[in-house]
């Protein structure tokens, strides 16, 4: 899985969190295509734009926050695209947010800092469960 090209949809309103994410996962996955977007709305446009193999979203934006993103990409798009796994990014550690986070539609929490054994872990759970689910 760390071989393969992906192509990550990473979602932060912060640049200095967009920096450190986008660092670890090329180091974590060198192949990997990094796309940001700075808002909800932004993110919605790219993955209208272009395909991806998985979205990295902030749970606490501005106007629209990872968990409206996620839900109009659940309830709007259409397949392939809408059943695209989606990783929440939170400081947070509060298990009510981590509820909230998979109530809409995410499939799993990704906790800041990131951890570099966290983000593989996640990242390869998530892709193959959705592989598995044959939606690859």
């Amino acid at each position: 899985l760390i071989d393969k090209p992906l192509q990550i949809l990473l979602v932060d309103d912060n640049a200095v969190n967009l920096l450190v994410a986008r660092m670890m996962l090329k180091k974590c996955f060198p192949k990997a295509s990094i796309v940001e977007a700075s808002s909800g709305p932004i993110a919605l446009e790219k993955l209208h734009a272009q395909p991806f193999d998985l979205v990295l979203m902030d749970m606490v934006m501005p106007d629209m926050d990872g968990m409206q993103a996620t839900q109009t990409l659940r309830q709007t798009f259409a397949p392939p695209v809408c059943h695209m796994p989606v990783l929440a990014l939170t400081a947070s550690a509060n298990p009510v947010d981590q509820d909230r986070c998979l109530a809409s539609g995410m499939d799993d929490v990704l906790h800041k800092p990131l951890d570099e054994q966290q983000l593989i872990t996640k990242i390869s759970g998530v892709l193959a469960a959705h592989a598995a689910k044959g939606h690859a």
